[in-house]
């Protein structure tokens, strides 16, 4: 005996997609989907035609999706007038000297033309204020170093443990 079709009632399936895209499978069982970490959840929702009459025809489902840690940026100020004895910094200071899982990513942005040497002093200048005025681990610190059209600056990010670390933007 040969069956003309595993699928007598030729069902059809309708997706609709919340917090994300459908990229493959609508009008199929199985879909597989994009999703959107801002929107925090996806939905999927089917709809099923062909079904007998007083039969339940859509479902839906949500899956929650949890982003885990992520960097945080603190702080940007101009190198031309950097200073950390101000005041601007204490809440950074403070929030890294009593969690010791961040991690502090300090992003350095030059001028292109800029010489090796001036770059290297400059980081130093402000990786030893925050060692040395603020008692932080030099292990803490991680310096990045990028290369900008615009002005120098400095961006302060603080690094959870697990989360992707900060990477310079295109200025």
């Amino acid at each position: 005996m040969v069956l003309s079709s595993l699928d007598p009632y030729k069902l059809k399936y309708i997706w609709t997609i919340s917090g994300g895209e459908i990229v493959k499978g609508q009008g199929t069982a199985v879909i597989q989907s994009t999703f959107d970490y801002n929107k925090g959840s996806l939905v999927a929702t089917v709809e099923i035609e062909g079904l007998p009459e007083n039969c339940q025809n859509s479902a839906s489902e949500v899956a929650f999706i949890d982003k885990g840690p992520e960097s945080k940026k603190i702080n940007e100020f101009s190198l031309a007038d950097f200073k950390l004895n101000e005041g601007k910094n204490d809440k950074l200071i403070d929030v890294l000297n009593n969690d010791p899982s961040l991690q502090l990513y300090v992003i350095f942005y030059f001028k292109n033309n800029s010489s090796q040497k001036s770059t290297d002093q400059k980081m130093r200048q402000v990786v030893n204020l925050l060692i040395n005025k603020n008692k932080i681990g030099k292990e803490r610190i991680t310096k990045l170093k990028a290369f900008s059209e615009k002005r120098e600056s400095v961006q302060f990010w603080l690094t959870p443990t697990g989360a992707m670390p900060p990477t310079p933007e295109n200025k």
